[in-house]
């Protein structure tokens, strides 16, 4: 790997005082596998809860993520060992192959990171929080809460209650527009954001958006379909289902 120099003053790799910013938020997608799990300790600096992290010492390849976990504790520890350890970690990396945005996002801060410690050698390298995100916001599908993450459009009863998970990379939701209903999403965990499904009065498909705190829609849309119940007329494929209203659903 060929280290970079250091960031430009004030630019996405540092700031006016001319520090190193660490990792971005990326933030995590349900639909990441589980290897993608190192991602948000690092950008805690949690070194040791990064998993996936080969320190065995057996001489096989540095992966990015054991290279991260050597920079995580180099930055923490300021250790001369340990920065010896992140310096030939580091060096010997390439782009990897396929690599998604998470694995981009942490290339670029590793070398910026290690220029500026061999730039003020003997000094604890002080980060500043990576700006925007490692990974483009927005909505790519909708799937049943602890369902199949690949299900991105599933089928659901007509009278509503299915529990449904958003798929995409977020910071905050706040709610979700239903065909135009807003519906209230509660957050299980750093990146599962969930709803209740409102009851349909017809079946068929309809559009999920995601409504941000400020009021704006995120990117990106999804659907899920609506199975007619027993007796429910159903509707052709071109038609769209739509929810009741909130005073039908009984909610203010």
């Amino acid at each position: 790997m060929v280290v970079p120099g250091p960031a430009d003053p004030g630019g996405a790799g540092g700031n006016a005082a001319g520090l190193p910013g660490w990792v971005p938020p990326g933030p995590a997608d349900p639909a990441d596998p589980p290897p993608d799990g190192w991602y948000a300790p690092l950008v805690a600096k949690d070194c040791q809860s990064m998993p996936g992290v080969d320190t065995s010492g057996d001489g096989g390849a540095i992966t990015l993520v054991t290279a991260a976990f050597d920079v995580c504790i180099a930055v923490t520890t300021n250790s001369a060992d340990a920065w010896d350890a992140a310096s030939a970690a580091v060096e010997s990396l390439t782009v990897p192959s396929g690599s998604g945005c998470l694995e981009t996002a942490t290339f670029a801060v590793l070398g910026k990171v290690l220029a500026y410690h061999l730039a003020h050698a003997g000094t604890p390298v002080e980060t500043v929080p990576g700006t925007g995100t490692a990974c483009p916001l927005g909505l790519t599908g909708v799937t049943e809460q602890n369902g199949d993450p690949s299900a991105v459009n599933p089928q659901v009863p007509a009278p509503g209650g299915t529990e449904l998970r958003l798929m995409g990379r977020f910071l905050a939701v706040t709610s979700v527009l239903v065909n135009g209903l807003s519906v209230p999403v509660s957050r299980l965990a750093e990146n599962h954001f969930d709803f209740t499904a409102p009851p349909a009065a017809v079946p068929g498909p309809v559009t999920v958006t995601a409504v941000g705190p400020d009021g704006a829609a995120l990117p990106g849309s999804a659907t899920f379909t609506y199975l007619a119940s027993a007796g429910q007329p159903s509707t052709s494929s071109d038609a769209s289902a739509e929810p009741t209203t909130p005073d039908t659903m009984g909610t203010p």
